[in-house]
């Protein structure tokens, strides 16, 4: 039932935010899909068919994840963009399809103007997570975000280190 919800509201919001835009709105009516019905999906995929980093990020966070993935990219790491719309309806789906969209990159790192609760699901517990460590912050967003470390360079930063990481780990069997 609430996953129905979630589905019909994300068909709402985008019929709205593109009823507008003609253009737009065909171009979605040719991909038949709605791309945030399962609750999660790659928005910009990586420039090499194996990705070494997949970013996750939910709302106004995608855009700083997708500015990190530039950032690795001219260092010649191959990155990818997961948006995460819906923790709720991406659960829901069966656990090879959540698995697809989580893919297999060496490090996940997830980026949240919130705290890390139902992210390591997606990252893992080991997986790098950018966001509030504490509540009752107040004040404006630009602010909070740099203090919180919220911002493209330090969620590079992240993924540089846990890639350092892993490559000097000992091998696990």
């Amino acid at each position: 039932m609430l996953a129905a919800r979630h589905r019909e509201r994300a068909r709402a919001e985008h019929s709205r935010a593109h009823a507008a835009k003609p253009a737009a709105a065909a171009a979605w009516a040719r991909e038949e899909t709605n791309r945030c019905a399962p609750g999660a999906y790659e928005i910009v995929p990586a420039e090499r068919k194996i990705a070494e980093v997949s970013f996750f990020a939910s709302g106004s966070e995608v855009s700083i994840a997708v500015e990190a993935r530039r950032f690795l990219r001219e260092r010649g790491i191959s990155a990818r963009v997961v948006s995460v719309p819906c923790f709720e309806l991406f659960r829901a789906l069966a656990p090879a399809r959540r698995s697809e969209v989580i893919g297999t990159a060496k490090v996940n790192v997830a980026v949240e103007a919130a705290v890390r609760q139902g992210w390591d699901e997606i990252i893992g517990s080991d997986g790098g997570f950018i966001g509030m460590r504490t509540f009752g912050a107040s004040g404006p967003y630009k602010e909070l975000y740099k203090h919180f470390g919220i911002t493209a360079e330090v969620v590079a930063k992240v993924a540089l280190d846990q890639l350092h990481k892993s490559a000097t780990a000992p091998y696990k069997h």
